[in-house]
């Protein structure tokens, strides 16, 4: 579930449109999306078609923690079905009331991300229309938000709204730990007007790693769809702004994919690590020598071979000694000999169909008068 807050100091810059339609779009293209309204205003309700006076339970009631039946209220239990799989969790004017009723209440700022956690996967998205201002709606926004959008509606305030923004995120980072992702989204475009240019090609070199590579441009078909309750999607599906928002939803989609490709690959390494570690660990369990009550036993994984034999000082390097024939076990390729010896450090090696060799399951190794290896062990 991806968490992302509509959020700007500055009003009038397309943020309730933005959070509507993005919604929309989203469930258009098959996910479940819950909109949360945290504007007491509650113009993201209105603009999904929900008039306050028919609304019994709204962001007020999750926020101070009301009851039902032997539980808290959670967000499915207040969302309202706008279209298929587009829910709204509504508000109203009782929200502007919720610092007063929280003031002095432990963790309010976190009381929003508590119950989208509560919610577990019952959404893809929640989607959280923020007031303009900053204050305990905002900020409980912005904890539990994996990202922030800040509409910019290419005016000097709400540039200036950016920079507010900013400072922000540092605060919150310093007094709650959160840090979510900063993304520019920029509104009202219009081509036309030489200013407009100018500020877009300022704002994508200025924050080019934060600047979503979606424009939204002025539409009046996204107006129209809010005055009449419904996501332009449904409104008019062929229009400009719809076709807009859909570009946002994929983009947001395809960087949701990549950081999920990226958690796969590092799942699949992880497990191709531990199953690596699991191997080794049995091979240090199984094979080599290993001592045993009364000596050492030899256990060799030589799978294609048709005489395994082991030569040591404990028996001479004689290969032919009646000690150095090792024998097949019940396991495919595994060669056992069980050698009774005393306590001392002993070197040997493996004799495979007639072709001496270290032991690849001892790493305790030293050198021998021919320039090769032997492998050495001990008995307690």
């Amino acid at each position: 579930m991806r968490v992302i807050a509509i959020f700007n100091h500055k009003g009038g810059c397309g943020k309730t449109t933005t959070a509507i339609n993005l919604a929309g779009a989203l469930a258009r293209e098959g996910r479940r999306v819950l909109l949360v309204d945290l504007d007491p205003q509650a113009h993201a309700t209105v603009g999904c078609g929900v008039r306050e006076d028919e609304v019994e339970l709204t962001t007020w009631h999750v926020l101070t923690g009301e009851t039902v039946g032997d539980g808290p209220l959670g967000l499915a239990d207040i969302a309202w079905e706008v279209l298929e799989g587009f829910y709204l969790a509504p508000s109203g004017v009782r929200l502007a009331t919720l610092e007063q009723t929280l003031a002095g209440a432990d963790g309010r700022e976190r009381r929003l991300r508590r119950l989208i956690e509560a919610a577990g996967d019952r959404y893809d998205f929640i989607v959280i229309d923020c007031g303009p201002g900053l204050g305990i709606l905002s900020m409980n926004a912005l904890v539990a938000a994996d990202e922030v959008i800040v509409p910019i509606d290419m005016g000097f305030f709400s540039l200036y709204g950016l920079g507010r923004v900013t400072e922000t995120m540092a605060m919150l980072r310093d007094r709650l730990g959160r840090e979510p992702a900063l993304s520019i989204l920029p509104t009202m475009y219009d081509v036309r007007a030489r200013t407009m240019r100018r500020t877009l090609a300022a704002l994508r070199q200025q924050h080019a790693g934060r600047l979503f590579e979606t424009v939204i441009r002025f539409n009046v078909d996204l107006r129209e769809a809010a005055a009449m309750g419904s996501p332009v999607v449904e409104f008019k599906p062929q229009s400009r702004g719809n076709e807009d928002y859909r570009a946002l939803a994929q983009e947001i989609l395809s960087a949701d994919l990549q950081v999920a490709y990226e958690a796969l690959e590092r799942r699949q390494a992880d497990a191709h690590r531990r199953d690596e570690e699991a191997v080794d660990r049995k091979i240090e369990e199984v094979y080599g020598a290993i001592p045993t009550a009364d000596g050492v036993r030899f256990l060799c994984h030589a799978p294609d071979a048709g005489r395994v034999q082991v030569a040591g000082d404990f028996n001479h390097w004689n290969a032919d000694a009646a000690d150095a024939e090792m024998q097949p076990t019940g396991r495919p390729g595994v060669w056992c000999k069980e050698v009774p010896l005393g306590s001392g450090r002993y070197a040997y090696r493996l004799i495979i169909d007639g072709r001496w060799c270290a032991d690849p399951a001892n790493p305790y190794v030293e050198s021998n008068p021919y320039g090769e290896l032997n492998s050495v062990f001990e008995v307690p």
